[in-house]
């Protein structure tokens, strides 16, 4: 039922439209979960026992502690409305997913299926974006040259579909059936047309750093694993050369002027303003969920950050952004005492997605706080396994 979920997680503006009883059970399904989850506690004791394994202590401690004080700044939000919001969704969504998978992922084969379903969710969004592309349907400001799943913003697919990559190397290295990496190979050059099709800057430099896996292993493989792997990068350029719209690739060339004169100096505009609010609001913040109605005063406007960094250290104040930057150590520290391979998969997610969220608003977003859950539950299999 889990991975059932965690498909939904890429794709659940898809589903929302096609399908709105499952969109349904994205929204609703972790309380589904939470309750079989302890019901079976219950019911298999002895077995719960025996596959016990040791949970990341510091990062759910300082996990704890941030989302607490998040909880507690709505008493001096300056918008309790907006708070209230996030707050409910925190619960029913972003601590219930970080909590069940340390506490239901007991293996690397659990780790394994729970990567797989995240990418199957991909694909499920991705044929969404092919649907929308060959229909000539565009999305973004000018209408033009960016292409998208139903309900779903280009960027935040853009990135959504980044962090499948280093998941599907995973699986592919890991993988003994010849049969199944052949089609995860597949995925490679379906997914990375679909990031590039969503025209997203902040997605483009994502995927180049979470194709940094493959070099980073790369050598470490056997000789027919590089000339499939080769065979399948060729494949990938291929298909980006020759079917992504030119207009893409004049979008990413036009990176610098769009800094001065497009939506990036609108971005500037406004972390610009979030950092006056700041100042203004240094220790405790403005409170969750407050940081648009917060830069109103100096930006003239009503708008989410575009850097969840700055949302944080905005909304939270430096508090918050404190106990927020010492659970991404204490998961790092964890992190790089990883054998090699997985080690590496899980430095280059999150490199990936810090680079996405200096751009997107994903300090509240699902994918997150997903990818943080499975991180935490990885570092807990592995050092049971070791002991």
């Amino acid at each position: 039922m889990l991975c059932f979920f965690i498909v939904t997680i890429p794709c659940n503006g898809v589903l929302a439209y096609a399908y709105p009883l499952l969109a349904r059970f994205g929204y609703w399904g972790l309380l589904v979960i939470l309750i079989s989850f302890i019901f079976s506690i219950f019911i298999n004791k002895e077995k719960n026992r025996q596959k016990k394994v040791r949970s990341p202590v510091s990062f759910l401690l300082f996990f704890s502690f941030y989302i607490f004080w998040l909880f507690l700044t709505y008493f001096w939000s300056i918008n309790q409305e907006s708070s209230f919001y996030l707050i409910s969704y925190f619960l029913k969504s972003n601590i219930l997913i970080t909590c069940l998978l340390v506490a239901m992922v007991k293996d690397q084969d659990q780790v394994a299926g729970i990567m797989k379903a995240y990418i199957v969710g991909c694909l499920i969004a991705s044929l969404d974006v092919y649907n929308v592309f060959l229909h000539g349907a565009r999305v973004g400001e000018e209408l033009v040259n960016r292409y998208s799943a139903a309900g779903v913003n280009a960027n935040d697919l853009g990135l959504t579909l980044s962090l499948s990559i280093p998941m599907i190397w995973y699986i592919i290295v890991t993988q003994k059936k010849r049969i199944w990496s052949l089609f995860y190979f597949l995925c490679v050059p379906f997914l990375v047309v679909a990031i590039f099709l969503t025209a997203s800057r902040g997605a483009l430099i994502s995927s180049i750093a979470a194709a940094l896996i493959i070099p980073i292993t790369f050598f470490k493989q056997s000789t027919r694993f590089k000339i499939m792997a080769l065979l399948f990068i060729g494949i990938t350029v291929f298909w980006v050369v020759n079917f992504i719209p030119s207009a893409i690739f004049e979008r990413f060339a036009g990176i610098p002027q769009e800094l001065q004169e497009g939506t990036g100096s609108k971005r500037i505009f406004i972390w610009h303003a979030g950092w006056q609010v700041f100042q203004d609001n240094a220790i405790f913040g403005v409170g969750i969920g407050a940081f648009p109605y917060a830069i109103n005063k100096y930006y003239g406007g009503i708008t989410v950050s575009h850097n969840a960094f700055l949302s944080i250290l905005v909304e939270a104040g430096l508090i918050g952004f404190i106990l927020f930057i010492a659970m991404l150590i204490s998961l790092l520290n964890r992190i790089i005492r990883l054998p090699a391979l997985e080690r590496d998969i899980w430095i280059i997610l999150i490199l990936s997605w810090g680079l996405g969220a200096m751009s997107l608003t994903w300090d509240y977003y699902i994918q997150t706080w997903f990818l943080f859950g499975l991180a935490a539950a990885q570092v807990s299999v592995i050092k049971r396994s070791i002991e």
